[in-house]
Formats: structure tokens, sequence, C-alpha cells
């Protein structure tokens, strides 16, 4: 054997292990934070709920959640309709590398906020195995179906790299599995689920949807993307409902719809009136009957600044209204 053929040979073996070493990193960083950290469970669902924003379709994504603490383990299915993923899709999220683009739109928005770098691995507080399943689809090749485990739970390295081959051997075979002949845009066709087998990862998942459910208001009025999110079992709907009214002459109200199983048929919806220049906007929650409008106080535990999404941590900065800027 030549020495050029022993470099090779080293070079995919210290490839797997710088791989290793991050995710080792990373996951022990992670797990610390179970007990220590107030907010790292809340950041679990606007990681979801973003990567999902990211990839979606020109008439914007829509969002499943299903919490069924009733099976064994008790499980956490998330769902969307974004695009299909990519073959560097699929590898990025099986090494954990980011795809956190830096290009902007005509706006001079950055395109996307990254996905499956360091913020997706707040997911694993849920668990450290992962089910996902998705569709493939490249430029010039067919639409696939595909499923495998993303399997954070070895300590060591060498188990991490045998969870990364296992991975990426259960993907090497798309090109031989059927063509996938039932894609429609807009469908549910990505899916992560998490058995929640820990003793922590219940109270992880009850205090993300928690975070959820007081701040996806805000967050639908300030990303149009988000079409809607529906929380299963309860059948509670939030959806941007694509209302936006003026209120003089630079003052606009934007309704954001709610149902629920819980509450009346009618639900309860949200308004708020907000203020934009560039990028920035401010929203106040307020309350319109006929023509009277008052303004409502803000939720204590609401974070007072978003970056399209909410901003954990910033809800003792003390200002009487929510900024965002993305």
């Amino acid at each position: 054997m030549s020495y050029k053929q022993r470099f090779q040979d080293s070079q995919g073996t210290a490839y797997y292990k710088n791989i290793a070493t991050k995710i080792d990193r990373d996951m022990s960083k992670l797990r610390s934070q179970v007990e220590t950290s107030p907010t790292a469970p809340r950041r679990w669902v606007w990681e979801l709920i973003q990567n999902a924003r990211d990839v979606h379709h020109n008439g914007g994504v829509r969002i499943q959640i299903t919490f069924d603490s009733q099976t064994t383990p008790p499980r956490l299915t998330f769902r969307h309709s974004g695009k299909p993923f990519t073959a560097e899709n699929i590898r990025y999220l099986i090494e954990q590398i980011s795809t956190k683009e830096r290009e902007k739109d005509e706006e001079g928005k950055r395109k996307s906020s990254g996905k499956f770098g360091t913020g997706f691995l707040t997911t694993h507080l849920l668990s450290e195995v992962v089910e996902v399943t998705g569709i493939a689809k490249e430029p010039d090749l067919e639409y696939k179906q595909f499923s495998f485990v993303l399997d954070r739970s070895s300590e060591d390295l060498n188990g991490i790299i045998e969870a990364v081959e296992r991975s990426t051997e259960s993907v090497e075979n798309l090109d031989e599995l059927p063509i996938f002949t039932n894609y429609q845009e807009g469908s549910l066709n990505t899916e992560f689920t998490y058995r929640l087998t820990k003793t922590t990862a219940v109270e992880v998942a009850k205090k993300g949807l928690k975070d959820m459910q007081r701040c996806l208001a805000y967050t639908l009025t300030f990303v149009p993307e988000i079409n809607g999110v529906e929380i299963l079992p309860n059948q509670e709907m939030f959806k941007n409902s694509s209302e936006v009214d003026p209120l003089g002459d630079l003052v606009e109200v934007v309704t954001i719809s709610r149902s629920s199983q819980l509450e009346n048929p009618s639900g309860k919806n949200f308004h708020f009136a907000t203020i934009s220049e560039g990028f920035t906007t401010i929203a106040i929650p307020i309350t319109m009957e006929g023509e009277k409008i008052s303004i409502c106080q803000l939720d204590n535990e609401l974070p007072r600044i978003f970056c399209d999404f909410p901003l954990v941590g910033a809800e003792v900065f003390p200002f009487p209204v929510v900024v965002n800027n993305p």
C-alpha cells in the first residue's frame, strides 16, 4: 500500500472523527442545560418552526404538532408542508452542519435563519433519538420517500461515529427505492418523531408548547410565510388570517385567528396594532369592540424582542411593546 492510499484511507476516518467530536461537545453541553438552563427547554419548538419556515413554498408552510402523553413512552411528532429535502439537506441533518445562508433577498433580508446546526440540537432535549421521515427531490431526479433514525444517544466518539454511519447508510440506497408518485405540494410530507423516554422529556415538551402558545400569535404576525400551526390532540389551531386593516396613516391592525376544542367553536382572535419602518416592526396587543379599541397588557413571560421568532430570555427587557427585527 502506498502513502497516497494511506492518506486517502485516513481522510474518511478523520472526517467522521471531526463530526463526532463536534456532536459530542454540543450534546455534552446540551445535557448539562436540562437542569441548569431555564430557557433551553423553551427553545426546541421555535427551532423546529423556524426550520419549517426556511423551506416554505411560495404559498407558505403549515405545521402540525402532536403531543401524545397517553402512549408508552409519550411521543411528540412535528410535521410540516415545506419543500422536499435535497441530498445536501439530508447529509447536513445527519452530520449536524448548519445550512445557514448569508444570501439576502431583494429587500436585503437574509433568506433563511439556518437549520440543522446547534439550534436544531436543542430538539434533542425531547429525545436523543429522532425518527425522520421526508421526501427527497433533486431538480434532475425523481421524488423518493425516505426515513432514518438520527441517534445522538452515545457518549463516546466511536458510538457517535457508528450512529452517523448508520443514518448515512439508511439513505444511500435512495436510487434503488421506488419513485414516490403521491407527492403533493402543501401536504405534511416532513415528519420528526420524538419518543419521550427520559423523565425530563415530558416536562421539556410541556414547557416548549406552553411558550409557543404564549408567543405564536406574535410570530404569525411577524412571519407571514407560516400559514398556520395545528396542535393535537386538542385540535387547537393558530392561523394567519391575512387580515391587515389600516388604522390611521401609519398603524395597521393584524388579526390572527385561534380555534380550539377546549373553548367555543369560534375560538379567540388576536388583534395587534403594528407599525413598521425598514425591517423593524413593533406590535401592541389590542381588543376591538365596534369602534372602541383598547390596549391589552403584555404577558409578563412574553419576550419583548423577536428576531422573527421570540428571543427567549428577553421577557425581562423593560419595554411596553414587542419589537421585531429579523
